[in-house]
């Protein structure tokens, strides 16, 4: 920090605020397994997605999910096919290990323990910790160039000390699961309240058992019976209505099937079927008739 202090005061300063884990190998923990500093990964990402940017954020969701599930399943038939027991990336790093190793002698200096130096530097080795003084081995799992030299001087391999996240089964392990595929929206539940009888085709007769109710010519709703109409189903007819299938009728109307008919007006009607009707009527079926009338089946003339 001193030897930055004096080549930028700005940057030792602007470093101060920053825990020293997060930017210093020598403060970095075994847990990460990597010594890599940059955002490579990250850029790697963001150029993979770079097609789908310029869409909406939906659309680029489903692309980005596309192409994670193609990628998944492409990385673990890759691997399944591998006949080698690590990943070829660290297999190749190894090799490049193996080569630079051989400027180091290594001297044994009991418990699995190695002193291993060259012209320019010195460093301990212990093989049952898998350490190094120089933390590269501890930080990515993979042995360095001095412990490579010290495992082939104990005549064994550098993979046998690799970290088990570098082996075969890891990986599968990690491309196991899958992002399991969806369906379009087309079939989604779609909106408001679901149809409980099915669409009838144009050319399709009708119920003959469902019964049919009449409106009046207002609009008013089926029974209401305020103002003039042809005829009501049910409810209490207050006008001059031409019949009232059920309910209190009260005026002149053509004719009562059911109910009391108690107008106060003289009117014609010309029959009322059950009821009591008053005025001039041509007939009444049953009941009792007061005025004029043509004729009477049954009930009381007055």
């Amino acid at each position: 920090m001193n030897y930055l202090k004096g080549l930028d005061e700005k940057a030792w300063k602007w470093l101060s605020k920053i825990p020293a884990k997060q930017w210093c190998k020598a403060y970095f923990t075994k847990r990460a397994l990597s010594d890599c500093l940059v955002t490579n990964i990250s850029e790697s990402f963001n150029v993979m997605i770079l097609p789908a940017r310029d869409k909406l954020i939906l659309s680029m969701l489903e692309w980005i999910r596309v192409r994670l599930m193609t990628r998944l399943h492409t990385k673990r038939i890759v691997m399944e096919k591998y006949g080698g027991s690590v990943c070829s990336n660290v297999q190749d790093k190894l090799k490049k290990l193996k080569m630079e190793s051989r400027s180091f002698s290594a001297m044994f200096s009991g418990r699995f323990k190695y002193e291993v130096d060259n012209d320019y530097e010195r460093d301990v080795v212990n093989l049952t910790k898998k350490e190094c003084t120089c933390r590269i081995w501890d930080l990515t799992g993979i042995p360095c160039k001095h412990g490579v030299a010290s495992i082939y001087k104990n005549c064994e391999h550098p993979k046998d000390y690799l970290h088990d996240c570098y082996l075969k089964e890891a990986y599968l392990d990690v491309y196991s699961e899958i992002i399991h595929p969806m369906s379009g929206t087309h079939v989604l539940r779609p909106l408001g309240r679901p149809k409980k009888l099915r669409r009838r085709d144009p050319d399709e007769p009708r119920n003959p058992h469902k019964p049919v109710s009449v409106r009046d010519s207002t609009g008013k709703g089926a029974g209401s019976g305020a103002g003039r109409g042809r005829g009501t189903t049910s409810g209490v007819c207050s006008d001059a209505s031409r019949g009232a299938t059920s309910g209190l009728g009260s005026g002149a109307g053509k004719g009562a099937t059911s109910g009391t008919s108690r107008g106060s007006n003289i009117g014609a009607g010309k029959g009322s079927t059950s009821g009591q009707a008053s005025g001039i009527g041509r007939g009444s079926i049953s009941g009792q008739a007061s005025g004029a009338s043509k004729g009477s089946t049954s009930g009381i003339v007055v």
